[in-house]
């Protein structure tokens, strides 16, 4: 259904490589959710696999088996590309290992963030500190964002040669969707900044 959806509007599924840069940015890194699920989800659509998008994007959230989902899915996009006779490379392990140790990283560093404000109380959070924390999920985000643009790039030569259509250059209702959620989060943590200084913490 969704593929033909795609055809009838007269662009493939391929989406600008830059664009999932700047959605892991403006997001605050919730992107990468949707993106995953979209493959799966159009992957299954494809080639007939017993893929449940649904469950394998709960699955990202649960230790040891995100690693094994993120790896399998980094490796199936490369293969199922090499079938359709793409020329992209892009290594699936090391693409794989680098996207697991700096997802890991955001999350200890979230969580050693978070402890430590629960033992020193809230009065350390200091519109400096606030602003380095946004910094550095900026950092992390960013990065993440670049780890997936060759995967992207591979899958565009993909859907470029199953469907023969040029790649889309607009976003969807479900990208523009996950923007509008994502500035929630960057909306919050600005307000939160501008509150912390004028109370004069």
């Amino acid at each position: 259904m969704d593929l033909l959806h795609h055809e009838k509007k007269g662009f493939s599924k391929g989406l600008e490589p830059g664009y999932v840069v700047i959605l892991s940015l403006l997001t605050y890194g919730m992107y990468h959710i949707y993106w995953f699920y979209k493959n799966w989800t159009e992957l299954k659509e494809a080639l007939g696999r017993p893929i449940r998008p649904a469950m394998r994007s709960i699955g990202l959230f649960i230790p040891i088996l995100n690693i094994f989902l993120i790896a399998q899915q980094f490796k199936n996009i490369r293969d199922v590309a090499r079938e359709q006779g793409a020329t992209s490379f892009y290594s699936h392990v090391w693409t794989s290992i680098a996207y697991i140790i700096l997802s890991t990283a955001y999350t200890v560093f979230t969580v050693l963030i978070t402890v430590s404000l629960i033992d020193e109380g809230a009065s350390t959070l200091t519109p400096d500190l606030l602003v380095g924390i946004m910094f550095i999920d900026l950092a992390f985000f960013s990065l993440l964002g670049i780890l997936l643009v060759a995967p992207q790039r591979i899958l565009n030569e993909y859907w470029s040669k199953v469907q023969g259509l040029p790649m889309r250059q607009h976003l969807t209702a479900g990208e523009i969707a996950w923007l509008v959620f994502g500035g929630l989060f960057w909306f919050i943590s600005v307000i939160e900044i501008f509150s912390t200084t004028a109370i004069g913490v």
